[in-house]
């Protein structure tokens, strides 16, 4: 099989006894991975971490804001980007099984478990991944306290493990976002070699994480949920009565922004978890990270103006609730007329 990597870029600055931590994403998603990865920073600040970024691509821009943060906080960052080649020929493996290219799977999906062998490869012996919806709030030095166990993975029970675990036939079920892998392990394994044959199986409902629970099941050790606390930031809005009033929750480590609403998201701007991920934006060379609006939406539209009318109706905000309201209904009279 050809190299999933095609390109180093290295920024270092300190290789004395660091953590590592991997982040993914494809080009346009490098700039929350900056954010998520400010966040470690201002929350471990006495901690020396290496952080490796897998990407499809990276635009000029993001490369200079990399290269800031490793000189502002003394730390390093690889910058790892995959083979073109073989992401095409990954993405033909799967839709041979998938009966035809699935335009809702992403290869971005599966950069994870690809990143594990690269990195054990390039002798590494545990890593931290994190999903770039992620806002660490906290100290998660608790990870490296697990390095020298039988398993595989450190891992957070998902919230649905009661469906899903039945659903892929396990024993217990995790959420992917979070994941602390000993890759001597994973390599040992053949764990990635595995996971791409798993995840090309069949039409899995989540592709990646699915495979890895079915290959890594009796292999895990579960540990508090803190430390992947899922904040449904639509949920937390829906169910309150004033949604800028509720709290973060102070034994939360990692804060994981699961669900359709994002802390980029126009509509829940008010809330004080969101103030709190802007805070942390606004340190960062993502300052400039821009908010997008129901209309910015690629589908469903006129959903996200609908979300953003209530939102406003609970905070007093009744000229933004006037004018969401009206927007939406625009927005849902052209999905019913044209579909989109």
């Amino acid at each position: 099989m050809m190299s999933y990597v095609s390109k180093v870029i290295k920024f270092e600055n300190n290789k004395e006894n660091t953590k590592h931590i991997l982040l993914c994403g494809d080009k346009n998603y490098i700039k929350y991975c900056g954010v998520t990865l400010t966040s470690i920073l201002l929350s471990n600040q006495n901690e020396s971490f290496t952080f490796h970024i897998f990407c499809d691509d990276i635009s000029e821009q993001d490369i200079a804001k990399v290269k800031a943060t490793t000189e502002k906080f003394n730390i390093n960052i690889l910058i790892h980007i995959f083979n073109k080649e073989f992401i095409e020929e990954f993405l033909q493996q799967l839709s041979k099984t998938r009966s035809g290219i699935d335009k809702s799977v992403s290869f971005y999906q599966c950069f994870r478990f690809l990143a594990y062998e690269a990195l054990a490869d390039d002798n590494i012996d545990y890593v931290l991944y994190l999903d770039s919806d992620i806002l660490v709030n906290g100290n998660i030095d608790e990870f490296w306290a697990y390095k020298n166990t039988e398993y595989v993975a450190v891992v957070i029970a998902d919230k649905a493990e009661k469906e899903n675990a039945p659903r892929v036939n396990t024993q217990k079920y995790f959420n992917s976002g979070v994941m602390f892998v000993n890759l001597k392990k994973w390599k040992n394994g053949d764990y990635t070699r595995l996971s791409i044959q798993k995840a090309s199986e069949k039409k899995w409902y989540y592709i990646d994480q699915d495979s890895m629970n079915i290959l890594l099941d009796n292999k895990c050790l579960y540990i508090s949920e803190n430390y992947n606390y899922y904040y449904n930031l639509s949920r937390v809005s829906d169910t309150s009565d004033k949604p800028s009033l509720v709290q973060i929750p102070k034994e939360a480590k990692i804060l994981h922004f699961v669900g359709i609403s994002k802390p980029w998201h126009s509509w829940v701007q008010d809330l004080q978890v969101i103030k709190k991920y802007n805070e942390v934006k606004a340190v960062s060379p993502w300052f400039d990270n821009g908010i997008i609006k129901p209309d910015e939406m690629k589908t469903n539209q006129h959903k996200y103006f609908h979300k953003l009318a209530r939102i406003s109706k609970k905070e007093g905000n009744y000229l933004q609730m006037t004018e969401a309201y009206f927007s939406y209904g625009l927005a849902k009279l052209k999905y019913l007329i044209k579909g989109e």
